[in-house]
């Protein structure tokens, strides 16, 4: 990982002063405070991953506070999920307030008003945008200041993939990180999709909950060319009508969702050295295809080039 910070490297009446410069300038605008600056401590060594950020955090007690003046100066557009290892970190959010502690996460949107209150701790950051996210699970917004713990199985998973990635991620090949991330994410979205299931739903949470049971049964049998709008609706419980009018919350339909899904499975295994020795049509039914014609133009359509010609674009550009 490449080292951002060390207050070893600054004097000892300056430490405070230039991490609250660098915390800034690498992460988001905010205003950042300590009740002890003169004996603060802290190391940043962070890595971007494409559009992914992840860092190792070592701090001393401070808080953050992101209001809606720094919101309006420029949109992040980034989810930010805190994976605690060692201490205390209190997330208020969305009128919520989470106190994760040793094993725990949460998720913050940078693009609503938040504050964080960080015990001494030692921490793994994940930033991604949030589409990353929402294409999985939907709007955020009933799930931000939410504690999810490592003890529960699937956000114990969850923790230890994105904990692990971010402590490795500079050591890795970009396409591994790339592709191990999304794997995390859609076991993340399982665990999201586990804690809104124990919860008792507004109507918006209910929606949120019977979309992200779609999109998971989506996921779960994307492989399968014969997956249909009905089967999803009988596996969820729900009218297909419903499915429908789900999808339209996000701009798309469910040809379209299992459509994109797909031919974003396939550009990922096209670009992974993992997947070398497949050939282009092997893939394309490994993710639902069965006409190679259609999954070429789909895919061109896409992402403006032909499955050859990205894979070879791949190639070249780990040389």
């Amino acid at each position: 990982m490449a080292v951002v910070f060390r207050t070893d490297e600054a004097t000892d009446d300056s430490q405070f002063a230039r991490f609250q410069d660098i915390y800034a300038s690498v992460y988001l605008r905010m205003d950042i405070t300590s009740d002890v600056p003169e004996a603060f401590h802290a190391s940043i060594d962070q890595t971007w991953v494409g559009p992914m950020l992840f860092a190792e955090n070592t701090v001393g007690r401070h808080t953050v506070n992101r209001t809606r003046q720094h919101i309006a100066q420029g949109s992040d557009d980034l989810v930010i999920i805190p994976l605690i290892s060692e201490g205390t970190c209190a997330v208020f959010q969305d009128g919520r307030e989470a106190v994760i502690g040793a094993g725990e996460f949460a998720l913050i949107d940078v693009d609503r008003p938040y504050k964080e209150e960080v015990g001494t701790s030692m921490q793994s950051l994940v930033a991604l945008p949030r589409q990353m996210l929402t294409s999985r699970i939907g709007e955020i917004g009933d799930l931000t200041a939410t504690t999810l713990r490592r003890e529960e199985p699937l956000a114990g998973i969850a923790f230890d993939m994105l904990a692990g990635l971010s402590r490795a991620a500079g050591r890795l090949a970009p396409e591994i990180t790339e592709y191990v991330s999304n794997q995390a994410l859609d076991v993340l979205a399982l665990a999201i999709g586990e804690r809104l299931g124990r919860k008792q739903s507004n109507p918006s949470g209910h929606r949120t909950l019977m979309r992200l049971r779609v999109k998971n049964y989506i996921q779960a049998h994307l492989n399968r060319a014969e997956l249909t709008l009905d089967e999803v609706a009988r596996a969820s419980g729900i009218s297909p009508r419903y499915i429908h009018s789900l999808l339209a919350d996000e701009q798309t339909s469910f040809r379209q969702y299992v459509l994109g899904l797909r031919l974003e499975h396939c550009r990922r295994a096209l670009a992974s050295p993992v997947h070398r020795g497949r050939s282009i049509g092997e893939i394309a039914y490994s993710w639902g295809f069965n006409d190679l014609a259609h999954f070429s133009r789909a895919f061109r359509a896409r992402f403006s080039t032909s499955p050859r010609e990205w894979r070879q674009h791949c190639r070249e550009s780990e040389k």
